[in-house]
């Protein structure tokens, strides 16, 4: 297969968002796009997020390891948080979220969902937290390039992730029911 016929699976990394000034982007996506690979990679899509926002803090000049923030994520989503509103702040970004309550709010979804089969999928909607951030990443990278567009299109490798996840969450969906129903 030449060249011209390879169509990438996943997009580009961050690393290479940046404006003429050099100044890296953090990662954004639009907050349906967040939901939609969230919750049908079943809160794997997190490890994504957050390894990119880390690598765009480290490719700021941050000395940090993306990777192993990443895969700890649970225990580094709040300095995550913490960090991008700073950067927000220094553009100018006027409102405000308290990184400690997101962060706990994120906690608490995820511990409740593992209390027993019955809550189980309340860990779908452990991304709301995230979606103050979100704002504030949308902003940051507004301030830093004008032009700057978020984007909304599937990937090949998203869409197999949306297409196998959904038909998972459905099949749990209906067992779920089902459980109920006994």
């Amino acid at each position: 297969m030449n060249e011209s016929t390879n169509i990438p699976l996943v997009p580009p990394p961050p690393a290479n968002t940046t404006t003429t000034n050099a100044e890296p982007k953090l990662y954004s996506i639009s907050t349906k796009k967040l939901a939609t690979l969230w919750v049908c990679s079943f809160g794997l899509y997190s490890l994504v997020w957050a390894y990119n926002n880390w690598q765009a803090i480290k490719n700021k000049g941050e000395n940090i390891s993306p990777g192993w923030r990443a895969i700890f994520s649970i225990f580094f989503y709040g300095s995550l948080f913490a960090r991008i509103l700073k950067y927000s702040k220094e553009k100018g970004y006027t409102e405000t979220f308290s990184p400690a309550m997101l962060y706990c709010a994120m906690l608490v979804l995820f511990i409740v969902a593992r209390i027993s089969q019955y809550t189980s999928l309340v860990a779908l909607f452990a991304f709301l937290p995230i979606i103050p951030v979100q704002k504030a990443i949308r902003f940051y990278n507004k301030s830093i390039d004008p032009n700057f567009q978020e984007p909304n299109k599937f990937w090949p490798g998203e869409i197999a992730v949306v297409v196998i996840g959904g038909i998972l969450l459905a099949l749990s969906i209906i067992g779920f029911i089902g459980l109920l129903s006994k």
